[in-house]
C-alpha cells in the first residue's frame, strides 16, 4: 500500500488517473480516484449558519456514520435534516408501551451522535404511522412509485394520545442532542394521504408532546414542495391560518384564565394546560435541503 500527495493550492474537484506498467511500457492495471479538496471550514455558529443537507441514511451505512459525518463537515455543513420513520415499524399488534423496547431509537440515536461528534446540529422529522397505531392499519395499498409506502403509514395515528406517547418518548430520548424537530415530510403530496385538517391537529398535538419532553425545543413545519406550486401553495397558507387562528385562542384563553383565576386551556382543550410558546419560538435555522445521500468512501 501506498499514498501520494496532491501537489495543488487550487480548491475544488479533482480526478487521478495512475497506471502500473507492465513489459513494453503497456499499462497492466489502470486505475482513477477523485478527491475534493476544499478550504479548511470555519468555526462559525450553526444557529447563524444557511448550509444543511437532508440525509437519508440506510441502516447498513451505519457503520460509517462517523466517516461520513466527518466528510460532511469538511464541507462546511453544520445542519442536517434527519428523519425518525416510525412507520417502519410494520407490527400489527400494539407493543407493550411501558417496556423501553416498544420504541426502537437506537439507529436515530447512533446517527445523532456522529453528527454532534462533528458539531452538526440536527433537525430531526417525525414521519409516518407505526402500522399498529395507524388509523387504516389494513390498507396496504401502495399510491405511487415516488411514494413507496403503504397508505397505513401515510395517515394519521388512531389515537391522538398514542401520538402523543411517541412523540414525548422520542423527543425525550433526545433531550440535549435534538433541539429542533418538524412534522412529517413534504404532506402537500403523497407522503401525507390524510386531509389538510388531520395534518394540522396532529401537529398541534406534535408540538406539544415534544414541548412536553423539552421546553426550550423549537417545533418547524410544514416542510413543503416547491411554493410556487398552486397546491403547495394552499396546503401551507390553510396551516399557517390554522396557527394564527390557534395562537389568537391561547392568548384569549390565557387572558381569561388570568382573570378569572382558572387553568390555562391547551390543544386538548379544558384542563390540558399546555404551556403558550413565546413569540418567534417556533423559527428554526434555515439549512438547504440538498436532496443526496452522503456514501461511504
Amino acid at each position: 500500500s501506498g499514498g501520494f500527495t496532491l501537489a495543488t493550492r487550487k480548491l475544488g474537484h479533482f480526478t487521478v488517473q495512475a497506471a502500473l506498467a507492465g513489459g513494453a511500457g503497456r499499462p497492466r492495471v489502470v486505475a482513477s480516484v477523485t478527491a475534493g479538496i476544499v478550504p479548511v471550514p470555519p468555526v462559525s455558529d450553526p444557529e447563524a449558519s444557511a448550509v444543511g443537507y437532508y440525509v437519508l441514511p440506510d441502516r447498513s451505512e451505519l457503520p460509517w456514520a462517523d466517516a461520513i459525518a466527518a466528510q460532511m463537515r469538511l464541507f462546511g455543513i453544520r445542519w442536517v435534516r434527519l428523519s425518525y420513520d416510525w412507520l417502519d415499524d410494520r407490527r400489527l399488534s400494539r407493543p407493550d408501551t411501558g417496556a423501553p423496547a416498544w420504541l426502537d431509537t437506537a439507529a436515530f440515536e447512533a446517527w445523532v451522535d456522529a453528527f454532534r461528534r462533528h458539531d452538526i446540529e440536527v433537525l430531526g422529522v417525525i414521519f409516518g404511522t407505526a402500522r399498529w397505531a395507524s388509523s387504516q392499519s389494513a390498507n396496504e395499498t401502495i399510491d405511487n412509485a415516488a411514494v413507496p409506502y403503504p397508505v397505513w403509514g401515510l395517515v394519521a395515528p388512531r389515537s391522538l394520545e398514542e401520538w402523543r406517547q411517541f412523540v414525548t418518548t422520542l423527543a425525550g430520548r433526545l433531550r440535549g442532542r435534538v433541539r429542533s424537530w418538524e412534522l412529517w415530510n413534504e404532506p402537500d403530496i403523497g407522503y401525507w394521504q390524510g386531509t389538510p385538517e388531520e395534518y394540522n391537529k396532529l401537529y398541534d398535538y406534535t408540538a406539544d408532546a415534544v414541548k412536553r419532553a423539552l421546553p426550550s425545543a423549537r417545533v418547524g413545519g410544514p416542510s413543503t414542495t416547491n411554493p410556487g406550486s398552486p397546491k403547495a401553495a394552499a396546503f401551507l397558507r390553510q396551516f399557517l391560518e390554522h396557527r394564527v387562528q390557534r395562537r389568537i385562542t391561547e392568548i384569549a384563553d390565557a387572558g381569561h384564565a388570568c382573570a378569572e383565576g382558572g387553568q390555562r386551556v391547551g390543544v386538548g382543550g379544558a384542563g390540558d394546560g399546555a404551556p403558550l410558546r413565546p413569540a418567534g419560538r417556533d423559527r428554526l435555522p434555515r439549512h438547504h435541503r440538498l436532496q443526496r445521500r452522503p456514501r461511504p468512501r
